[in-house]
């Protein structure tokens, strides 16, 4: 029953203000490394598919912005839990709001070699054909990928293409 229907999704981390310091940014790969940690995600009103994430599906974590490692997928999470909560999921020294939703992690699985997304992108199917404006494809805070495009990101690690 479940397990036929679940999906798979690209999870979007990006920089942030600190709170003390409006010049200063956290980084998109810190604010990603600290929700894996505590395994926990937040999904904000205006995250696209914000209502369709269910349990046992699988999120793949992507570093926006623009310092370290910045285009990469750097972990696979299976969501154990959806929960209503407004409660703020990250540290209280970075702007990032209160969120709609949490996601609670089950399993997480940071990869020892990040899939860097553009070495990737002429295979994947929810990209543009021109591909010089991949980036709106990942818009929204989290993209709903085919089992084609997981499949391939998951295992283009082991590939010699990234």
């Amino acid at each position: 029953e479940r397990l036929l229907d679940m999906a798979n999704y690209i999870l979007t981390s990006t920089d942030a203000h600190h709170i003390d310091f409006e010049r200063k940014r956290v980084d998109a790969y810190t604010i990603a490394s600290i929700r894996l940690d505590n395994m926990k995600w937040p999904i904000y009103c205006r995250t696209s598919n914000k209502k369709i994430i269910n349990p046992g599906d699988h999120c793949l974590i992507y570093i926006g912005g623009r310092k370290t490692l910045t285009g990469n997928i750097i972990a696979l999470a299976t969501v154990g839990n959806v929960v209503n909560d407004n409660t703020p999921v990250d540290s209280l020294d970075v702007l990032t709001g209160n969120p709609e939703r949490v996601l609670h992690f089950s399993d997480i699985n940071r990869f020892e070699m990040p899939v860097n997304i553009k070495a990737v992108l002429n295979y994947l199917e929810f990209t543009p054909k021109n591909t010089k404006h991949w980036g709106v494809s990942l818009q929204g805070g989290c993209k709903k990928i085919s089992d084609y495009d997981f499949n391939w990101i998951v295992n283009s690690r082991y590939n010699s293409i990234v």
